[in-house]
């Protein structure tokens, strides 16, 4: 998948407010590109992949389903 194209920082924009970003977001780009990188095109993986560009960042628990997807699959 392509790499998004954000600022990781602690700020998320979005169309009509700034504020903080969650206390379990995950902004770890490597990481996330690299699991995108390996999950097989699905609904629900295209869906989070969605919201990683446009929020830059993941929840908790959208990562540990991306994790957990990846590594049942490897």
């Amino acid at each position: 998948m392509s790499k998004p194209t954000f600022n990781l920082d602690t700020v998320v924009q979005g169309a009509h407010e700034t504020r903080a970003l969650p206390e379990d977001a995950v902004t770890n780009a490597s990481l996330i590109e690299e699991y995108f990188d390996q999950a097989s095109s699905s609904s629900f993986i295209d869906s989070i992949y969605e919201w990683w560009t446009e929020k830059g960042f993941l929840t908790a628990r959208q990562f540990e389903q991306l994790k957990e997807i990846v590594e049942r699959h490897r």
